[in-house]
């Protein structure tokens, strides 16, 4: 292995695989370990290598990505292609995905129900849908403006003379009535994958729209090539081995796809791999996914909550006016405007008189501090009274509540001239207990 100048192992099912022994690969440039179920982290030992290209896309890998790698190494795919295990990731350039979704969702906050985009095409309206542009960036990552969609493109062109700028590539002419969202495609080599960000939880139609543009001349023998891919929406496959000529009976004529889709965490994937099938060197051209449009509808009424907002609304507003009931009750309370009517209604009799509790409270001032002859005890001015009496409050437990009642039953029965006369006493239980004396 040490001539070796391009490694490529892709789609091993054994979780045995590890990454090669640097020491083996002196004059390694381009490695591409893509899809093999690899995991723990990028060897240390990869900073001396002479790598200019480096595809991991699809693996489990965690950790950080080492500190050596920088602009010239393509990681791209591999941060969106291990979203979770890679969502704390860190000396990166740029912006990673996961730090778009932080920025932007928090993975609480739905923002959108719908999402179409013109793969490799401008704006376009059709059908009341606005279709965002897709022809802005050849890069290997991309985040729209709005912040609602990204791409990732990932692998290397079989040709050699292909680059970046065949990422977009322009149709001869489909003729349907939505022809400009065929005019253009976008094409990776190996992977391309799109995510659309902070839409509501529920269940959307997707609607993938394809129209072979690049196998479709009649020189060179061209038409009669194969491009053959997988489809994945939300990690599961949804097509196999897909060929657009085949299921179309041509180039440059269009097809629809629909698949349904869940939406659980604000995050919809949708990605296209190429398994190495199809056509490849007779002659070499772009290998590689190709997609024309993508569709995003909500299959619930816009405006509807879902059952757990439902349920997390009601909750909230009963909550508000428990609450609100509560400080309600506990001001008027305060003030003095609830309760009265058992206080009218409790009556003690002083010296042959009668009195609500109501009056004898309102003499004391509402047990003002102006009136407070000693801790808990108020003076109080009652109608027909030529004395002062002296009221006594008393907090209701029951420890105190028996010893008050000692008090009483002794103070009714001991006459002495140093002892003031117990006029009389009451409880009331909603407001505490009650003994008044002269």
């Amino acid at each position: 292995m040490t001539s070796l100048e391009t490694l490529q192992v892709s789609d091993l099912k054994s979780t045995g695989f590890a990454f090669p022994n640097a020491s083996n690969l002196p004059i390694i440039e381009t490695l591409d370990l893509s899809f093999n179920k690899l995991t723990g982290r990028i060897p240390d030992s990869f900073e001396h290598l002479n790598l200019e290209t480096m595809l991991l896309t699809g693996n489990k890998l965690d950790g950080k990505i080492p500190h050596w790698i920088n602009g010239t190494i393509t990681l791209m795919g591999t941060v969106m292609q291990l979203w979770q295990p890679l969502r704390s990731l860190t000396n990166f350039p740029g912006k990673t995905p996961p730090k778009v979704l932080d920025d932007h969702c928090n993975g609480k906050n739905s923002q959108y129900h719908s999402l179409f985009i013109n793969a490799g095409g401008e704006d376009v309206k059709i059908g009341g849908k606005h279709y965002d542009a897709d022809n802005i960036s050849s890069k290997a990552f991309y985040v729209d403006p709005t912040k609602r969609w990204a791409y990732v493109c990932s692998g290397d062109f079989i040709s050699t003379t292909a680059n970046s700028s065949d990422y977009i590539r322009n149709t001869i002419g489909v003729s349907v009535p939505e022809a400009t969202l065929y005019d253009k495609a976008r094409i990776c080599p190996q992977s391309l994958t799109y995510y659309g960000f902070c839409l509501h939880e529920g269940n959307y139609t997707v609607e993938l729209d394809f129209a072979e543009i690049v196998f479709s001349k009649d020189e060179d023998y061209i038409s009669n090539g194969k491009r053959v891919f997988d489809v994945y929406i939300q990690g599961t496959r949804v097509m196999e081995d897909f060929n657009i000529k085949k299921e179309v009976g041509g180039p440059n004529k269009w097809c629809t796809k629909f698949f349904k889709a869940k939406v659980d965490n604000n995050l919809l994937e949708i990605c296209l791999f190429w398994a190495g099938k199809g056509s490849l060197y007779n002659p070499p051209r772009l290998n590689g996914p190709l997609i024309s449009a993508i569709s995003v509808t909500p299959d619930f009424k816009i405006g509807v909550l879902s059952t757990k907002w439902i349920v997390v609304i009601v909750f909230a507003v009963l909550s508000a006016l428990v609450l609100a009931s509560l400080l309600l009750w506990a001001f008027m309370w305060r003030m003095g405007w609830v309760g009265d009517r058992e206080l009218n209604n409790t009556i003690v009799k002083i010296r042959d008189k009668e009195y609500s509790l109501k009056e004898v409270i309102v003499a004391t001032g509402n047990f003002g501090p102006q009136n407070e002859i000693s801790q808990m005890v108020y003076k109080a001015t009652l109608r027909d009274q030529e004395k002062l009496v002296a009221v006594k409050k008393l907090p209701l437990s029951t420890k105190q509540f028996d010893q008050i009642t000692n008090e009483v039953y002794a103070g009714q029965k001991l006459k002495h001239d140093n002892l003031v006369e117990l006029l009389a006493w009451t409880a009331a239980w909603v407001w505490n207990g009650w003994v008044i004396e002269e």
